[in-house]
């Protein structure tokens, strides 16, 4: 949707915490520095991951994914 932010970089890599449920995204970028929410509704079946990169290469150190559970508890 062309949401930009200023996200630095520190020691030459950066940081983001990706947050997605059924109410839209939430990223965290530069160990928060940048908050961009986007509200958008996922199709409850869909559960795949992408992601890409443009003008350039990146090096993933570190990928951690893991499935949210309900904040509700029976």
């Amino acid at each position: 949707n062309g949401y930009r932010t200023f996200a630095p970089m520190k020691n030459g890599k950066l940081h983001l915490e990706i947050y997605c449920d059924r109410t839209g995204l939430e990223i965290f970028a530069s160990e928060g520095l940048s908050y961009i929410p986007m509200p958008f509704q996922p199709r409850s079946e869909d559960e795949s991951f992408g992601m890409s990169v443009k003008g350039g290469q990146v090096k993933i150190e570190h990928l951690v994914l893991k499935r949210l559970e309900s904040a509700w508890k029976p």
